[in-house]
């Protein structure tokens, strides 16, 4: 008898363990009401509130509390991004504070302000039927599609922030030249949070840390940002992993756009000067989008040893099936993540 209720006991235990809940997006209008609320940019004006907001977001997507029995896949980039939120604030009051890694950490709560309101804004946007960017708007596509993987979706909304609205948030706080150091610092504390959020990506959904980790070591770790310099055929090479290396490309975009929006350059040429370095930005985050949804894709139907060793591939097929001349009218971005 003991035998049979010991057995009862693990069987229970390790279905408690591995339970997964389903997938859904939420339709209850006070839920929807309180999203949209905590969406809202114009009402966060600080970095303390977005951490609030960015925690609450989460907390809903993720079903935190156990009130509805699921999980909302639009959740999948705040997931992370409240780590990286939070971590972010705890650093610039460290520096603010003389004992941080900022030299300018008014600078990098701007920034990070404005980033983070970014995200915000597309999350209203959506929520309410209004206007939402066309990274975004791929995004919350991606999330109504239950043949995409949830790393898939979160990468999307990675690559976006990084490729598009970084740069966007850098023009509204007019980031100096001198600020880069400080810009490039403050990703270095967020490899520091995989863990965590890895640990969150497995709470929530169900997702095998092995493939998060790995997904999080090529992004975050190593050198695999040469392999955006040789896409690009940017001259030089790097030692950054491809999300320091985005990031980095951000920043000289912002200078790029800084200085066209000079008013003695005010010109014709400036104008389109200006049009192909936005062409050359989404053409890098739809790049950025393909690496991603192939990585993971083999790393998910075969093994993550395999996505490693397929990196280089992964980048030449992407030159293939983007093509990279920024005369030419681009591919539609949703076929290259299976949307269409």
């Amino acid at each position: 008898m003991f035998q049979i209720i010991f057995q009862i006991i693990i069987f229970i235990s390790l279905v408690s363990f591995t339970y997964c809940k389903p997938l859904a997006h939420i339709q209850d209008s006070d839920i929807l009401s309180t999203l949209i609320n905590l969406s809202d940019p114009t009402q966060v004006n600080s970095m303390e509130q977005l951490e609030t907001n960015m925690i609450a977001i989460k907390t809903i997507f993720g079903d935190l509390e156990n009130k509805r029995g699921f999980v909302d896949p639009r959740g999948a980039f705040p997931t992370i991004y409240q780590v990286t939120t939070s971590k972010g604030l705890q650093k610039i009051i460290s520096s603010e504070n003389g004992e941080g890694p900022f030299n300018n950490p008014s600078m990098v709560r701007c920034f990070a302000l404005q980033f983070g309101k970014l995200y915000l804004k597309n999350l209203h946007g959506h929520l309410t039927n209004g206007p939402v960017s066309e990274g975004w708007s791929t995004y919350y596509k991606m999330a109504t599609s239950p043949k995409i993987h949830i790393l898939q979706i979160m990468g999307a909304g990675a690559n976006v922030h990084i490729n598009l609205d970084l740069t966007t948030a850098l023009q509204t706080c007019e980031a100096p030249k001198t600020f880069l150091k400080d810009f490039m610092q403050a990703g270095k504390p967020l490899v520091q949070e995989i863990p965590k959020m890895a640990k969150d990506l497995q709470t929530i959904y169900d997702i095998d840390p092995k493939l998060t980790y790995g997904l999080f070591k090529m992004y975050f770790i190593g050198t695999a940002g040469d392999l955006i310099f040789k896409l690009f055929n940017f001259k030089g090479n790097t030692s950054s992993a491809i999300f320091q290396t985005l990031r980095w490309m951000g920043f000289k975009n912002h200078k790029s756009l800084t200085r066209l929006h000079n008013p003695k350059w005010y010109t014709v040429i400036p104008h389109a000067r200006e049009a192909l370095l936005r062409k050359k930005m989404r053409t890098i985050w739809k790049a950025s989008n393909f690496v991603l949804n192939k990585w993971i894709h083999i790393a998910h139907t075969k093994s993550v040893n395999e996505a490693e060793n397929s990196l280089n591939h992964i980048f030449k097929d992407a030159i293939k099936n983007i093509g990279f001349n920024l005369f030419k009218k681009q591919k539609n971005s949703q076929s290259l993540i299976g949307l269409d």
